[in-house]
């Protein structure tokens, strides 16, 4: 997908004005990026929670809070909803707690105090992969550029 050198521009015109934008009251070194009209929604990526009674691995959704940039810049809080964990029954059997319920609420309480806040410091959060197909996804040169930062 190629966009047009306006689109690019005003893309990254409202990039860096999202990331310069502080809040007059701030007098410390915080970054803060004003959130208004952009998504805010929960992530749902897989952990290994440990390994099942057959040698396999157990993995569970970890609710993550992501706010989206106009371009498909993405970034995640770095608290993150674990949804189970390893536990034992009485006879000493390992076992997988199930807290996907509570922990999704958890998740969307907070995506609702951003909302309403409007704006978050970054300090609390941290970029990911791009949205598949934004400007950011094919200005940065797709999943192999993305990933190979991690050499």
């Amino acid at each position: 997908m190629k966009f047009s050198l306006y689109t690019q521009a005003v893309c990254l015109y409202l990039d860096i004005n999202i990331m310069n934008d502080s809040n007059n009251n701030n007098s410390s070194n915080e970054q803060v990026m004003n959130i208004k009209g952009m998504k805010v929604r929960i992530d749902d990526p897989l952990y290994k929670v440990g390994e099942a009674d057959d040698g396999s691995d157990f993995s569970a959704e970890c609710y993550v809070v992501q706010v989206e940039t106009p371009c498909g810049r993405r970034f995640s809080h770095k608290h993150g909803f674990p949804t189970s964990e390893l536990c034992y029954t009485e006879d000493g059997h390992e076992a997988f707690t199930d807290e996907r319920e509570e922990k999704r609420a958890q998740a969307e309480r907070l995506a609702d105090r951003i909302r309403s806040a409007g704006r978050i410091n970054l300090d609390h959060w941290f970029e990911v992969q791009p949205v598949y197909g934004s400007q950011a996804y094919v200005g940065q040169g797709g999943d192999a550029a993305f990933l190979s930062q991690y050499d």
